[in-house]
Order: C-alpha cells, then structure tokens, then sequence
C-alpha cells in the first residue's frame, strides 16, 4: 500500500501562499498494461495530480521525481491545473513528445514519488511523496475521495474523479 513519505514534510508557513504548493499526487498506475492509452498509443505509466483549489494552478516551476536523490530530475512545463480538476502525465521517459510526458518510468516493483518545489534559494521541498510497493497491471492507486486517503483502484479513473 502506497504511504506517505513524513521525512518530505512539512514546507513553511512562508511559502504556503503558493497555490501550486496545495497541488497532490492523487492516483498513479506502474504497470499499465491496457487500461488506457497515450496519444500515440502507447500504454505507459502514469501520475495524476489533484487541484483541490477554487483556482487554476500552473504547474510551471514544479518538478517530479521518482528519485529524491535528483528532486529536480523533470520540470514540469506550464500546464494548468483547473481549479477542482486532474493533470494527467504520462510516465514513459519520452519527454520530447509534450510537456504532459516525463523523463522518468514509474517501476511496478515499487519506488517513490515526488512532487518538488524549489524556493528563491534553491532549496527544493517535496509538496507530495508517496512510497509504494509492487503493483499489479492495470490497477490503480489513488486517493478516495480525490485528495484524501490512498487506496486500491480495481477501477482506475485517470484524469477523472476518484472513487
């Protein structure tokens, strides 16, 4: 079962005024096999993220990472988040078809992952982190509700509210 990662939290105070920093990792699927293809037709890996703000939210300036050795190894582009929607962006180590793919494959034997801010100073912080261990194919993790607590999904809904 996916968990949070404690040792990325907590950021400051200061910095929460930042509505990108209200953003979460929300559901994310390591073994995607056939349950939903990417605009080549690929069935890679995939992250959502969550905008649980009454605004939109660019993800310019964020970063994810499947290794917190390298908090900024994707920066993602600027995409917007509408308010109370999903980002869904494909993990396929295929960068250079859009900004919605990252340069990093998710592993279906279990890793981190990680949705990074980096402050004026250049200190990154982990907004959202999960741990997780080895994933069955096409079977989701997310949060139910969106946001909340994590969870099996025998029914994926990417891009989609969680149920």
């Amino acid at each position: 079962m996916p968990r949070w990662i404690p040792w990325l939290l907590p950021l400051s105070l200061g910095c929460k005024a930042d509505p990108r920093l209200d953003l979460v990792l929300n559901e994310f699927m390591a073994s995607n096999q056939e349950t939903i293809p990417n605009e080549e037709g690929s069935y890679a890996d995939w992250v959502e993220l969550y905008n649980p703000a009454d605004e939109d939210v660019s993800v310019a300036g964020l970063y994810m990472t499947d290794d917190l050795n390298e908090p900024t190894l994707h920066a993602l582009g600027d995409i917007v988040v509408p308010a109370g929607g999903h980002l869904l962006l494909w993990a396929d180590e295929e960068p250079q078809i859009s900004a919605w793919h990252l340069s990093f494959k998710l592993s279906k034997d279990g890793e981190r992952l990680a949705l990074v801010y980096v402050d004026d100073d250049g200190n990154p912080s982990v907004i959202d982190g999960v741990e997780f261990g080895p994933q069955e194919p096409d079977v989701s993790w997310g949060r139910v509700p969106d946001g909340g607590a994590w969870q099996t999904l025998s029914v994926p809904s990417p891009g989609q509210e969680n149920r």
